[in-house]
């Protein structure tokens, strides 16, 4: 059983190996230049190690992709969580964070993006998704804001 741990703990590390080192690749490189060997070669791994954790590179695109969601998602509500930041604290940390991240990504991660389509479902549907979040969050900072103010006139 304690070996079966070992191998499926191994296995969730290398995963993560994986996806970090193929997303930053991408990144730098475009996905269509990244191949799987070099990713397989950066990570002294052979070529089926990869492909027995991922069957292609959308798959292993869209994985990672969604890891960073994830990231970026927790980051904003640690972020949030902070009572001394209001809502566009929040808004302008996380606009700042997004920018300052795709300033550093090569414009041929995102142009070669549309080339996946299981990716740009994701995309699309998440960002839906996150819009219809975002207004939500505006719209209830913005009741606090009228109600703090209607408060402040009433109390005076």
């Amino acid at each position: 059983m304690e070996q079966q741990d070992l191998y499926t703990e191994y296995r969730k590390h290398l995963k993560e190996r994986i996806l970090t080192v193929a997303m930053q690749a991408f990144k730098q490189h475009g996905i269509r230049n990244v191949r799987m060997d070099d990713i397989a070669t950066t990570l002294a791994i052979s070529k089926r190690t990869i492909y027995e954790t991922y069957s292609n590179k959308e798959e292993l695109l869209l994985d990672g992709i969604m890891r960073e969601d994830k990231e970026r998602k927790r980051d904003a509500q640690r972020y949030a969580e902070d009572e001394t930041h209001n809502v566009m604290d929040i808004v302008c940390y996380i606009y700042n964070r997004d920018m300052a991240e795709m300033a550093s990504v090569n414009p041929l991660f995102f142009s070669e993006l549309s080339k996946y389509t299981r990716v740009m479902n994701y995309l699309t549907n998440k960002s839906e998704k996150d819009h219809k979040e975002a207004y939500s969050f505006v719209q209830r900072g913005l009741r606090k804001v009228i109600l703090c103010r209607f408060l402040t006139i009433m109390l005076c």
